[in-house]
Order: C-alpha cells, then sequence, then structure tokens
C-alpha cells in the first residue's frame, strides 16, 4: 500500500523502521510525515498559504464561510495526481475539538487561488525523548523538522473523535473506551505542522491530519479528522 512515509528520504526511512521495530505497536512513540521548505531541485509536493485575501469556500457548520488556508501539490505523486485543498472556518477555535464541520479536505484538479508557492521537502516529526535511539540521528538535525510532536496521541483522539466521543485521560484508562484505541492503530497522520507555521498563530500547537489507512487507498480525504494537540 502507498504510503506517505515512503516518500521520506531513504535514509530517514531506515531510521523510521528502526524506530517501528523499538517502538512496536506503541502509538505514544510513534513518528509523523512532517515538511520543511526546500529549494532542492527535486522536492515533491508544493503548498500555497492562503492567509491574506482569504479564498471563501464552503459553508462551515456554524453557518460562516471557511477559508481557503492552503494548497498542496501531489501532482507528482501518481497515486493521487490533483492538489488537496484544505479549508477552514476562520472561527475554528470556536468549535468543540470532537465536532465535524469546521474543515473540509478535497481534492481539486487545478489549483483553487493564485500566489506563489513553498516547495516543500518531506522530513520526519517526532518527539526524540520518546525514542531511545535517537542519538545519532540528531547529529543531523536537518532531517528532522520539528521536536515535541505527538503522533501517537493525536492518533487516539482522531479515533475517539471519529466516533463522536470526546477525548480525556479519563477515558482512555476506561477499559469500556479500550476499542477505540485499538482502532487508532488503523489511523496514520497525513502530515503534520505548527499552528504558528500554517494559521500564523502564535501558539505551540501541532495541528495533525489523520486518516485511516482504507481512506487513503481511497482517496477519501473528506474523512479526514484534524486534530491540534
Amino acid at each position: 500500500m502507498f504510503h506517505f512515509k515512503s516518500l521520506l528520504p531513504s535514509e530517514i526511512q531506515l531510521v523510521v523502521s528502526n524506530l517501528d521495530q523499538v517502538s512496536g505497536s506503541n502509538n505514544d512513540s510513534m513518528t509523523c510525515l512532517g515538511f520543511d521548505s526546500t529549494d532542492r531541485l527535486d522536492h515533491r509536493f508544493r503548498l500555497r498559504k492562503v492567509l491574506e485575501s482569504p479564498v471563501l469556500g464552503p459553508q462551515a457548520k456554524q453557518g460562516e464561510a471557511m477559508h481557503l488556508v492552503a494548497e498542496f501539490d501531489f501532482t507528482s505523486i501518481p497515486e493521487i495526481n490533483a492538489y488537496l485543498v484544505v479549508y477552514l472556518s476562520p472561527k475554528y477555535r470556536n468549535y468543540q475539538p470532537k465536532e465535524r464541520g469546521w474543515n473540509l479536505l478535497t481534492l481539486a484538479q487545478s489549483p483553487q487561488s493564485s500566489g506563489g508557492w513553498i516547495d516543500l521537502e518531506p522530513k520526519l516529526a517526532l518527539d526524540p525523548d520518546l525514542h531511545t535511539k535517537m542519538t545519532d540521528f540528531q547529529k543531523d538535525p536537518a532531517k528532522v523538522l520539528f521536536h515535541g510532536a505527538k503522533p501517537g496521541e493525536a492518533l487516539n483522539i482522531a479515533a475517539f473523535h471519529a466516533n463522536g466521543i470526546s477525548y480525556s485521560e479519563a477515558r482512555v484508562r476506561d477499559p469500556h473506551f479500550s476499542h477505540l484505541l485499538e482502532s487508532a492503530r488503523n489511523w496514520f497522520v497525513l502530515f503534520a505542522f505548527r499552528e504558528k507555521e500554517l494559521l500564523d498563530q502564535e501558539t505551540s500547537r501541532i495541528l495533525y491530519v489523520c486518516m485511516t489507512e482504507d481512506d487513503f487507498s481511497n482517496k477519501a480525504f473528506g474523512k479526514c479528522q484534524l486534530v491540534f494537540v
């Protein structure tokens, strides 16, 4: 199955493989894919951030028009061959985390806005404190997008929210919800961005776009769960 991790440089794929062997199926120590700007000629992705003079999109759940906040050029990926368009309500902070209808991800065959593109390079995002074998890898920090990422927690939250259930530490420990934690293993982080970099918000939160392997195979991006951690 085509997976975003396969787009990482080979030397990072090796590290991911080693980390997976160490962490096993423990979501708390997972890695995820992030992006960094690049001037390399062989880049695979492009991002168009749309923050000024926002393009209005579909209506959000509370009636406001969502804004086009980003476009990803995935036309270089044969399995997708389209633009991934991200809409977000300007009032997204007013929604409960488990609510739907404050964001929309969809594929488009052509760009939905005008403006400059930012060339992107896929890199690893992780919390090195959870990985005991990160010492050698950290000698080349250019390979790591950012530290402090918590993809495992994001996937657990996404599994809860997909079932309309608010996530909490108490529910994580409740055996009645163990099936949701187990289902989180069918999810992965499509990509992760710091909120302040994607949305110009002065916070330390990270936005994770999570989806199931089946939905990814079917290109059902509308079923993604956006999670801030």
